[in-house]
């Protein structure tokens, strides 16, 4: 081997060993103890609210250097099949911002880590006390633990036009005859305004919106014991509401022709081109009323609950945080829940979009940004005290993540609306499919 040879062989060891040393150093070099945490979230949609968000994080990391946490957003639509299939794929981020019954839902399948730990902690220091109702946090007990940490509200809400009331001489509905008055009386076709707009399409929401008309009724889908009495012990009161919320298409024929086919999107458009006079909507409404059509808010008001034939109640689900079973920080992951639920820690979320999201403690609303704005103060007078979640009166129960999940109580309006099947077999046959669910849970807790 000649010496040309022989030093190339050296130089090429010289450049391994190198590179070898470069690596170790570099590996040296790496934080110790970095923890990366995975945060899948459900409701932080839109450029304000991420950048809201990306700003919570930038603090975090600030406080916490050695705990990252890296967040992605889950669009509405994909939510239910994306969660299921991560959890049978033992996939599931850390952390989650979930649908209302999404932690039970997933508790069952021995998916979701119990935290009666950090409720321990909230009982002492007078957190618990502070949430904006009990039913906003007994809805994660399940089966001697609480599985999800309530973290924001997600409000329904009827939005009206003021003016088109003042022109009729009307004065603010409260009660079922006054809104059915309303409705009927602010239908202008020759102006090109519909009565009422909706969602009455196979969505989430049309179920969600369904929520607050079966409760007024005395009906709903569970009894105390969270017993499924959708179309037997509560048919009567939902049959009702069903009536009541379908009528207005029906048979007094107020709304737009196509809401049969109708997302919440497609319903809020009519309402922000001010071609209905009322419109049942997400708390979302007024970001799009103040971002989209400035001009039309001052003439915009929010209703108060409703007062049916049983009560005066509202919808708003509260949504949870909660973590992976197979997460291999569970510490580092409470620690980072713990920080984002302390007292106006998100009120930069609530102020990104306004009436997207909501507190769950009471003293957030104590905030000037709540009362200066008339559309946010109607809701925090005559709708914050009056909501509740979807499983009224029930507490929580696993088997809500599938029905809400799969829009089984969005059915009956949407079969009713496209003249499907009768108010009376709508319920019967949402009632079988919820029963279907029941019976699948029961069948896997026996084995």
């Amino acid at each position: 081997m000649g010496p040309a040879v022989m030093r190339k062989i050296n130089i090429t060891l010289l450049v391994l060993i190198s590179c070898v040393l470069l690596a170790a150093t570099t590996l040296s070099a790496a934080p110790s103890g970095k923890v990366n945490l995975r945060f899948w979230t459900t409701h932080i949609y839109g450029p304000e609210l991420e950048q809201a968000m990306k700003e919570l994080l930038d603090q975090w990391h600030r406080e916490n250097p050695d705990i990252r946490v890296t967040y992605e957003n889950i669009p509405g639509g994909d939510v239910q099949a994306k969660f299921m299939t991560a959890a049978k794929g033992d996939n599931l981020p850390d952390i989650v911002d979930g649908w209302s019954y999404q932690a039970l839902q997933l508790a069952q399948m021995g998916k979701v880590l119990p935290l009666d730990d950090i409720y321990a902690e909230w009982s002492k220091s007078g957190v618990l006390a502070d949430i904006v109702n009990e039913s906003a946090y007994r809805k994660f007990y399940w089966k001697g633990h609480y599985w999800g940490i309530p973290w924001e509200l997600d409000i329904r809400v009827i939005a009206y036009r003021k003016d088109l009331l003042e022109k009729k001489g009307l004065a603010v509905p409260t009660t079922w005859e006054d809104f059915e008055k309303a409705v009927l009386a602010t239908h202008d076709p020759k102006n090109n305004i519909y009565g009422l707009t909706y969602a009455a399409g196979f969505f989430n929401f049309t179920g969600q919106i369904f929520v607050p008309f079966m409760v007024q009724a005395g009906g709903g889908i569970l009894n105390k014991e969270g017993k499924l009495v959708f179309a037997t012990d509560n048919f009567e009161a939902n049959l009702k509401a069903l009536k009541f919320m379908t009528s207005f298409a029906t048979v007094h024929k107020v709304t737009p022709p196509g809401i049969g086919s109708y997302d919440w999107d497609d319903s809020c458009a009519i309402f922000l081109a001010g071609r209905a006079a009322f419109s049942i909507e997400r708390g979302n409404v007024i970001t799009r009323l103040l971002t989209e059509r400035p001009d039309l808010a001052p003439k915009v008001g929010i209703l108060p609950a409703l007062k049916g034939p049983a009560a005066r109640l509202a919808a708003g689900f509260c949504n949870p945080l909660f973590i992976s079973a197979d997460t291999k920080y569970p510490d580092e992951a409470k620690k980072f829940i713990l920080w984002l639920t302390e007292k106006g820690r998100t009120m930069a979320l609530f102020k990104a979009r306004p009436g997207q999201m909501w507190p769950v403690r009471k003293s957030d609303y104590k905030d000037p940004f709540f009362k200066n704005n008339h559309l946010l103060n109607d809701v925090v007078k005559g709708v914050l005290p009056y909501i509740v979640d979807m499983a009224y009166p029930a507490p929580g129960v696993p088997e809500m993540g599938a029905i809400d999940g799969e829009k089984m109580f969005a059915a009956p309006v949407n079969d009713v609306i496209t003249g499907s099947r009768t108010p009376e077999e709508a319920l019967k046959a949402a009632h079988k499919n919820m029963q279907r669910v029941f019976d699948q849970s029961k069948a896997t807790q026996a084995r």
